[in-house]
């Protein structure tokens, strides 16, 4: 989490973080 706020944090909230962000939504709706 930390390496990609250090390093190109735009490029990456593009691919891995906004999956994960997606992902959490996803599953806090499927919980709730």
């Amino acid at each position: 989490m930390q390496k990609i706020q250090v390093a190109n944090p735009v490029v990456e909230l593009d691919g891995d973080e906004m999956t994960r962000v997606i992902w959490r939504l996803i599953k806090d709706q499927l919980i709730f």
